[in-house]
């Protein structure tokens, strides 16, 4: 199928593509090859995929650690690289001698909300993208626990996806169970600019 594709460039997102990335270019040689690298490989295979399999961690990190290093042995067979934060850049660096820019996949409006007077600002502390367990949804809710004690006032925002029904469950449960309802809000991804508005009533 590829073959039959007609582009000057490809834009690569998914890390098995690259077990036939040198076919394509052959198949291409004209067109430009970009790749989207992503959140760090090893991490992500350590904590997420990995994470229950019942083998001792030491071969889980053996694995993932090999997987990271062939993900870097493939961009050589690229034109670009692109990510979306500094560590990515920080590693891709060390790692890679392909060309590599950083595209930031979040705004900031920190300008924009220093000026704001104080009413304005509802929520203490707010998290944007998706919602998961390795990307501390937990520790978040815990803390927030926590601090209630201290900050009645307090205000907590966590605006993403949660894919982990468990997870879903676990934390709705936990809201209950610690009456969290009005200073722990949970909700699914919003509309562009409603959710910069929840970025710029940050304190």
């Amino acid at each position: 199928m590829c073959r039959k594709i007609n582009a000057d460039i490809f834009q690569i997102v998914d890390l098995r593509i690259n077990r036939i990335i040198s076919k394509l270019r052959n198949q291409h040689p004209s067109a430009k090859f970009i790749y989207d690298i992503r959140e760090p490989r090893d991490y992500n295979l350590l904590y997420i995929t990995l994470k229950k399999w019942p083998v001792p961690f030491f071969i889980k990190m053996m694995y993932a650690r090999h997987i990271q290093q062939w993900e870097y042995s493939k961009t050589n067979y690229y034109d670009y690289l692109i990510g979306v934060d500094d560590e990515i850049e920080r590693r891709v660096k060390e790692n890679c001698k392909i060309d590599y820019t950083t595209i930031y996949n979040y705004t900031n409006l920190k300008d924009l909300r220093k000026n704001n007077p104080l009413s304005m600002k509802v929520f203490d502390a707010a998290y944007i993208g998706g919602i998961s367990e390795v990307r501390g949804a937990l520790v978040i809710a815990e803390a927030t626990r926590i601090l209630k004690e201290e900050f009645s006032g307090i205000k907590i925002f966590l605006l993403g996806n949660i894919h982990d029904i468990r997870l879903r469950n676990y934390l709705a449960d936990f809201i209950a169970k610690h009456d969290l309802k009005k200073i722990f809000l949970l909700k699914n991804m919003y509309p562009i600019l409603k959710y910069l508005i929840i970025i710029i009533r940050l304190k």
